[in-house]
């Protein structure tokens, strides 16, 4: 992304706009004068993106889907709707920030809900087969999914 972000700054743009936490970090670290707008980025303060919601600060400008006063809703929602639910899984891509955001941001509410919760972070969709053997070996009940963007065919 880094690569592909410094490009884009070569060619001069009068606006970039980016799509995934990733690649808005990706323009961040390429330029400082460009305009940023960023869309569908998972927690821009949590990762660094931005100085706060109201003020952002800088050249990047955006939405977010996600508010972190919602990870303990995900959890009481899910064991709502599965009653018996024990072992909950988190499939995230490990190269994306927000993968690692939302499981240092769910995991503290897991145990309060009497739920026993782990990470699944693959690279790879290859590690996919894997990681739903492991789900299925550890007596996983239920399965929450970090949004996970393409990069590159075969990649996450």
């Amino acid at each position: 992304m880094d690569e592909l972000a410094a490009e884009l700054v070569r060619l001069g743009p009068d606006v970039i706009v980016t799509v995934a936490s990733g690649a808005a970090l990706a323009a961040k670290r390429a330029t400082t004068t460009i305009p940023i707008v960023m869309a569908t980025v998972g927690e821009p303060v949590g990762i660094g993106l931005v100085a706060s919601l109201a003020r952002p600060g800088g050249n990047i400008t955006g939405v977010t889907l996600y508010g972190s006063e919602l990870a303990r809703k995900r959890l009481e929602l899910l064991k709502e709707t599965i009653p018996g639910v024990r072992r909950v899984a988190l499939l995230g891509n490990a190269a994306n920030p927000f993968s690692a955001f939302s499981w240092n941001e769910i995991q503290p509410a897991g145990p309060a809900l009497g739920l026993e919760l782990r990470l699944f972070a693959i690279r790879e969709l290859g590690e996919l087969p894997a990681s739903f053997a492991a789900m299925k070996r550890d007596g996983v009940d239920s399965l929450l999914y970090c949004p996970m963007h393409h990069s590159q065919r075969g990649k996450l």
